[in-house]
């Protein structure tokens, strides 16, 4: 029928304009289509010269007039590369381009402070000019505005009449080769550890694996750099000290199959260090990383991580071991590849040997395989262990992971503990935590920003604590969002992008 629809993903999908009845409003005053009651406006209709598109809103006693401007045309095309929840992400001190559609008299292109844009000259024919946008020399410059991103405007004029579009940039970092950093003395910086080849906390000689590698397969200790469009897989059975695997480039994650638990703890043991890696071990019936010794570091970034159901992304369960420097898990997607509903599953489970002094997890995604199904999951479980990390829990996403059965957090904290964004959109009533404290001693807790919306008919009661509050602290319910937060947005399942609407733009993980 001839209904108003809205599309906030430029006309890839659209829906439906509802009044506050919940009906679906008319695009037509004639009733063909709904009913001519539920019609925005009066009459439409060009005026007798051509140039005005005439509006009379319904009850209004004014008409709007809109002028037609005929030749006058300015329109972004969205590059083929680059372009990542809505912005253009150039690298620092690098150049990328795109088409512009323009016609009129004049074109005016301005730019973020740090940033250059130019439009070359058009033509004639097509009116298709190139747009070239070059990205600030470095961060530290223009921390204040490149880092956000702002808008690039284009604006074409006619007389008094202008066209304007807009694209959103962000500047990142970008390697074209980790690999030829890292063996020319460069410091490559996963989640704030420094991993360089020479010195006294080198790591040593490093391998490139290319398509033209005789071996594909890694199993053992050691640093590993894959070029894009490689996959490697890794079947390693011993005990290793130090695992460093990452993508060369880093605008492209590379595939890892896990056909075998990566077991990690010797007496020398740097740790695991994972960046531009897509690491999947959905089909490995057991823990992702067993840490069986001790290590220093387990370093996660910008990576994705397949787990199998039931069981966990990290598992710390033997005597005399741990980590005891940092653990840091950031911009990255942890799924687990679920069959049934409501599995127990954890992203770090330290029965244990947590003795750290700082565990972060920040700027994730935590969701299962298919939405069908909920997880009975829980992020850091450490029962009975006095925690005197400092634990940064900020600005993550969790799609159908309930902390029902343990809190999201189980252990005694003796630190600081910040909470960020909480999402479900679950089937089933349940109710979850997200933190029970133990009898440990309690540092400073932070509970910002959390909010959970709950799906259909579900209901999730979403408490700050699991067992007794913390003296001082109150037990208050997380705020439920009334509307979908991803309505408008992003909610792509199969690709782990989920991306809230402009109204809670600010909330959970930007990757």
């Amino acid at each position: 029928g001839s209904f108003w629809q809205v599309s906030y993903d430029n006309g890839t999908s659209w829906e439906d304009v509802l009044d506050t009845d919940g009906q679906k409003v008319s695009a037509v005053s004639d009733g063909s289509g709904g009913s001519s009651a539920d019609s925005f406006f009066e009459e439409v209709y060009v005026d007798s010269t051509g140039e005005f598109f005439v509006v009379k809103l319904k009850g209004q006693t004014e008409a709007i007039s809109i002028p037609i401007v005929k030749d006058l045309l300015c329109e972004i095309t969205e590059p083929e590369t680059g372009m990542k929840n809505g912005y253009w992400e150039i690298g620092y001190g690098k150049t990328a381009t795109t088409t512009v559609k323009v016609k009129g008299e004049n074109i005016i292109v301005t730019a973020p402070a740090g940033w250059v844009a130019t439009v070359s000259e058009a033509d004639e024919t097509t009116n298709v000019a190139t747009l070239s946008i070059t990205a600030p020399a470095n961060a530290m410059s223009t921390r204040a505005t490149a880092d956000n991103g702002s808008d690039v405007t284009v604006q074409v004029n006619k007389g008094a009449s202008w066209a304007v579009a807009k694209i959103q940039v962000k500047a990142v970092e970008v390697v074209d080769s980790y690999y030829e950093l890292y063996n020319t003395g460069g410091t490559i910086e996963i989640n704030g550890i420094k991993i360089q080849k020479d010195g006294a906390d080198g790591y040593g000689e490093a391998t490139l694996i290319t398509s033209e590698s005789e071996s594909k397969e890694i199993s053992q200790a050691g640093v590993y750099f894959i070029k894009p469009g490689v996959e490697i897989t890794y079947t390693g059975t011993g005990t290793l000290d130090n695992l460093v695997l990452i993508g060369d480039n880093a605008e492209q994650k590379v595939k890892c199959i896990v056909s075998k638990p990566i077991i990690l703890g010797t007496a020398s043991a740097k740790g695991a260090f994972i960046m531009n890696i897509n690491m999947d071990a959905s089909t490995l019936a057991n823990y992702v990383f067993s840490i069986t010794g001790n290590l220093s570091h387990l370093a996660f970034s910008n990576s994705e991580f397949s787990v199998y159901e039931a069981r966990n992304l990290v598992n710390c369960a033997a005597d005399n071991a741990g980590v005891s420097e940092n653990i840091s898990i950031i911009k990255s997607l942890v799924k687990f590849n679920v069959t049934k509903d409501w599995t127990a599953s954890r992203v770090l489970n330290f029965t244990k040997g947590l003795t750290c002094t700082s565990v972060t997890f920040e700027n994730n995604v935590v969701y299962p395989s298919t939405i069908e199904y909920t997880i009975n999951g829980c992020l850091l479980f450490a029962q009975g262990q006095n925690l005197d990390s400092k634990v940064i829990i900020s600005h993550n996403t969790f799609i159908n992971f309930i902390s029902s059965s343990q809190s999201l957090v189980r252990a005694n904290v003796n630190n600081d503990v910040t909470f960020l964004f909480f999402y479900n959109a679950n089937f089933g009533n349940k109710n979850a935590t997200l933190i029970n404290v133990g009898d440990g001693a309690i540092g400073t807790l932070t509970f910002a920003d959390n909010i959970r919306y709950n799906n259909g008919t579900s209901v999730i009661n979403l408490n700050p604590f699991g067992g007794t509050a913390a003296p001082g602290y109150p037990n208050t319910v997380v705020p439920l969002a009334e509307a979908n937060p991803f309505d408008g947005g992003t909610f792509d399942l199969a690709n782990g992008i989920f991306v809230p609407n402009a109204e809670y733009a600010e909330y959970g993980a930007t990757n």
